[in-house]
C-alpha cells in the first residue's frame, strides 16, 4: 500500500504544532531526570511479531530508566503494515532506520551533525573510520541532516578466492599459516593463480587417476553473471563489477569500462584452458555443493560471511568429506604489472532516525541509549542475545561474546518472544567493540585478516536513486549486460570485435539515459 503524501503531511501537520524543532542552532531542551516514555518501531525477527514485556524490552527500561511503547504484534519486516501505521500518524520516536522519502512526508526529526557527535562520540569514532568524509552521505537531505549514519564494518572488505588447501599441497604449493588463526595464505599474483588451476585440472589433485577436476566455478543462485565471478581478477585489471559512479564530471558504468573488455579476454583464456568449470554458467548453489562433495573443482569466490563457513556452502559440503580440511585465501593477487584490487562493498549502510513527534529530550535519550549499546560490549551482548552473561550467552577464551548451547534462543519465535536485538537489530554499526559480539569468531578473523591485507578495489561508486521508467530501462541494459558476459567468457564472440557493437546496444537500450541521472547524483 502506497502512502498518500497529501493525507500523512495533512495529519502531520497538526503534530507538528507541538513538537519543537530540534535542529541545527536550535537550543536543547533541559535534560530530565524522571523516567521518559519512548515510542519505538522495534526490530522483529522476520515473519514474527513482538509482544509486550519481553526480557529485552524490560530489562533495556530498568537500564536506562525508561518507559518503553514498541510496536506490538507487527513484523517489522511488513512494509505496508508499517506505512499504514506511518499514514495514521503513529509516528514512533525510534524509527528504525531512515528514507529521505520520508523526509518529504514529515515523519523524520532534523538532527544536526553537532549534537549527534556531542552525545554519540565512540559511535561517530568509527563511522569517521569505515565511511571519512563520506559519513554524512546517506543522511542529509537538500542540505539538512535528518538520521544517524551507519558503518557497516562487515563491508569493508571485499571478495577473496579461497582454495582447498589439500589440493593445493597436492600439487606442490605448500599454503602459508596465518599466525593466531586456523586459516592459510594461499597464491599471491594471477600467474601464480593460474599455474595452480591449471594443476587442479591436469593433474588429479584428488587422486582419483581421473581427468574430472577443474580449478574453479562461481556460486550463484541463478544463471546470471554477478559479482562473485573472479572479484579479484576483474578487480586487478581495475573493474568492479555492476558499479555507477561519477568519473571526470560524467556518469560512470563499469560494464562499458574498457578495461572490462581486457579483463574479459583475461578470463576467456582460463576458459579455454579448461581452468573454469564448464557447467558454470548454469550452475546454481545446489550444483556447487554437489560439485564440491564430488570433487569437481577446488577454488571458488565470495565475502568473508561465506568464505568462513565450514557447516555451511562450498566448504560445508568440503568439510563433510575431510573434516579437517584446510582453507587458503589468495588475497587481492597482482597483475603482472603489480595491480591489485577485488569487488567491495559500500560500508555506508542504512542510516537510523528519530520521529518528528520526539521531544527534545526524547531525542538526546535515544542518543545517549544508542551511544552506550554500541561502545559497551556487555550491554550489547545483553540486548543481542536476550539474557545475562551466563544465561543465554558467554565470553569465550579469546574475548567473543557466544551463545550457551542449550540455552540461547533457537529460532526466530523464540528470539522475538526475547525481545532480541529490539533496538540494535536495526541499526547494522558492527564496529569494534561490539564486532566480537554479532560476528562468528572464525569469520571475525577472516574478516580482520582481509581488513588488514587486502587491497581497495577500483572503488564501489554509490547506488543511484532511479525512478520506475528508469527501473525498467537498467532492465534492458541489464539482458545486454549478461548475454554479453557469458558469450565473452565462453569464447561464443570474438570480445574486440564485439565490444564496439555492445557498448552501442546498451546505450540505445537505456544507458544513455541512465549515466545522465547518474552524473546528477554523483
Amino acid at each position: 500500500m502506497r502512502i498518500a503524501t497529501k493525507v500523512v503531511a495533512t495529519l502531520l501537520l497538526l503534530s507538528l504544532m507541538t513538537v519543537g524543532m530540534f535542529a541545527a542552532g536550535s537550543q536543547e531542551g533541559a535534560i530530565s531526570k524522571e523516567k521518559l516514555v519512548i515510542t519505538v518501531r522495534p526490530f522483529t525477527m522476520r515473519g514474527t511479531t513482538l509482544a509486550p514485556d519481553s526480557p529485552t524490552e524490560l530489562w533495556i527500561e530498568e537500564y536506562f530508566n525508561v518507559e518503553l511503547e514498541p510496536w506490538y504484534g507487527i513484523d517489522n519486516y511488513d512494509t505496508e503494515a508499517v506505512n499504514v501505521r506511518f499514514a495514521s500518524g503513529d509516528i514512533p520516536d525510534f524509527l528504525g532506520g531512515f528514507s529521505a522519502s520520508w523526509v518529504d512526508l514529515g515523519i523524520v526529526k532534523e538532527l544536526s551533525q553537532d549534537m549527534i557527535r556531542r552525545y554519540m562520540p565512540g559511535y561517530m569514532k568509527w563511522a569517521d573510520h569505515y565511511l571519512g568524509d563520506k559519513v554524512w552521505q546517506r543522511t542529509v537531505v537538500d542540505g539538512t541532516n535528518y538520521a544517524v549514519p551507519t558503518a557497516l564494518s562487515m563491508a569493508s572488505t571485499g571478495k577473496v578466492m579461497g582454495f582447498r588447501a589439500d589440493w593445493l599441497r597436492n600439487v606442490g604449493f605448500e599454503p602459508e599459516p596465518v599466525p593466531g588463526t586456523s586459516f592459510f595464505k594461499g597464491p599471491d599474483t594471477l600467474e601464480e593463480i593460474e599455474e595452480i588451476l591449471l594443476k587442479f585440472r591436469n593433474e588429479d589433485p584428488d587422486g582419483n587417476g581421473k581427468k574430472d577436476s577443474y580449478g574453479y566455478t562461481v556460486w550463484k543462485n541463478s544463471a546470471l553473471f554477478n559479482s562473485n565471478f573472479l572479484p579479484n581478477v576483474f578487480g586487478a585489471y581495475g573493474i568492479q563489477l555492476f558499479t555507477w559512479d561519477v568519473k571526470d564530471g560524467e556518469g560512470y558504468y563499469s560494464m562499458v569500462d574498457p578495461n572490462y573488455r581486457e579483463a574479459l579476454k583475461y578470463v576467456n583464456t582460463w576458459w579455454e584452458k579448461e581452468i573454469i568449470h564448464p557447467d558454470t554458467v548454469t550452475m546454481v548453489r545446489a550444483d556447487m555443493l554437489r560439485a564440491m562433495s564430488n570433487n569437481e573443482f577446488g577454488a571458488w569466490s565470495d565475502l568473508d560471511a561465506w568464505q568462513s563457513n565450514v557447516v555451511g556452502g562450498p566448504w560445508g559440503a568440503y568439510r563433510e568429506k575431510n573434516p579437517d580440511g584446510d582453507i587458503a585465501y589468495s588475497i587481492t593477487p597482482a597483475r603482472p604489472d603489480g595491480q591489485r584490487g577485488t569487488w567491495f562493498r559500500d560500508p555506508n549502510w542504512n542510516p537510523w532516525a528519530i520521529g518528528i513527534k520526539a521531544s527534545d529530550e526524547v531525542t538526546v535519550k535515544i542518543l545517549e541509549m544508542v551511544e552506550e549499546m554500541y561502545t559497551d560490549a556487555d550491554v550489547y551482548a545483553r540486548i543481542f542475545y536476550g539474557g545475562a552473561q551466563g544465561d543465554t550467552w558467554e565470553w569465550n577464551a579469546d574475548g567473543y561474546a557466544v551463545p550457551i548451547k542449550g540455552r540461547a534462543a533457537k529460532d526466530s519465535a523464540a528470539s522475538t518472544a526475547l525481545g532480541v536485538r529490539m533496538i540494535i537489530g536495526n541499526i547494522p554499526h558492527i564496529v569494534p567493540p561490539v564486532d566480537k559480539v554479532y560476528i562468528e569468531p572464525r569469520r571475525h578473523a577472516l574478516q580482520t585478516f582481509l581488513e588488514e591485507n587486502q587491497v581497495f578495489g577500483p572503488g564501489y561508486g554509490f547506488r543511484p536513486a532511479f525512478n520506475d521508467e528508469e527501473r525498467a530501462l537498467l532492465s534492458n541494459v541489464s539482458t545486454i549486460e549478461q548475454e554479453f558476459a557469458w558469450q565473452a567468457v565462453t569464447g561464443q564472440i570474438d570480445i574486440d570485435a564485439a565490444w564496439d557493437g555492445y557498448v552501442k546496444n546498451m546505450m540505445d537500450a537505456g544507458l544513455r539515459k541512465l549515466l545522465e541521472t547518474v552524473k546528477t547524483q554523483g
